[in-house]
């Protein structure tokens, strides 16, 4: 039973294929617009808080 168990498992290692792994891909254009992107977002909203709290303040709220 153990030789027959053995074997088996021998030729499912065989029956296996070669395994190979992926190279990392960086893209360092997309980073550059992203961080580009990011910037002009927290610039717009920065301002836009900034409208708001005047606003609210200037109406007395």
């Amino acid at each position: 039973m153990r030789t027959r168990i053995t074997l088996i498992i021998c030729l499912c290692l065989f029956a296996v294929g070669r395994a190979s792994a992926q190279w990392a891909v960086i893209d360092p254009s997309n980073i550059a617009q992203s961080i580009v992107n990011t910037s002009k977002n927290v610039v717009l909203l920065s301002a836009c808080a900034c409208l708001q709290s005047a606003g609210q303040a200037h109406s007395g709220r």
